[in-house]
């Protein structure tokens, strides 16, 4: 279910609801949609709050400088939700394969602390590297929405199969349909 948390970042109830999302998330969760697996998807979440946070230099090429001011209103207008499937930003790909799920859950939901408080202080930096002057509310929108998008999971479900022998053996197999939960990112 997209779009549940009503809540701002930058609130302490805000925020508890998007850890409890946070925390949720199994190590054996398989989007429904995306290429991305949840150990995957938790380090990309880090990387816009990393920028945000001023953690993250980044260098952006000319054209996205030009094109990124215009790019800025459509990603800060609130009814405006981010769609599936779309190409993910190069600097916020991750093509690792070896991370640890629980280092990285850790890690999003510090990343995410640091945010929140950051925010209510007003101390988040001013320019992001390709949509330039950021308020502290589009800083929060921004990351609200990024967070909002990470796909419908599907929990791995035993399925019960008759061998060649016609006994019973559980055979887990992950679920693409059917057994669907919304995603807590």
């Amino acid at each position: 279910m997209k779009g549940t948390i009503q809540e701002p970042i930058f609130s302490p109830e805000g925020l508890a609801a998007w850890e409890l999302r946070i925390e949720q998330l199994r190590e054996d969760d398989v989007p429904a949609w995306g290429t991305m697996n949840v150990t995957q998807m938790l380090a990309h979440c880090q990387r816009p709050l990393e920028i945000a946070l001023g953690d993250e230099p980044t260098r952006t090429a000319f054209p996205y400088r030009i094109i990124g001011p215009f790019k800025k209103l459509w990603y800060t207008t609130e009814r405006v939700q981010y769609k599936k499937n779309r190409k993910t930003f190069r600097a916020f790909q991750i093509h690792e394969t070896d991370l640890d799920f629980w280092s990285e859950k850790t890690r999003l939901l510090v990343f995410l602390r640091r945010f929140s408080e950051k925010g209510i202080d007003g101390k988040l930096v001013d320019r992001h590297p390709v949509f330039g002057w950021m308020t502290q509310r589009d800083w929060e929108l921004t990351q609200q929405k990024h967070l909002d998008h990470h796909p419908t999971i599907s929990r791995p479900r035993a399925r019960f199969r008759k061998n060649l022998k016609g006994e019973y053996s559980n055979d887990t197999e992950t679920a693409r349909r059917g057994n669907r939960m919304t995603s807590p990112l």
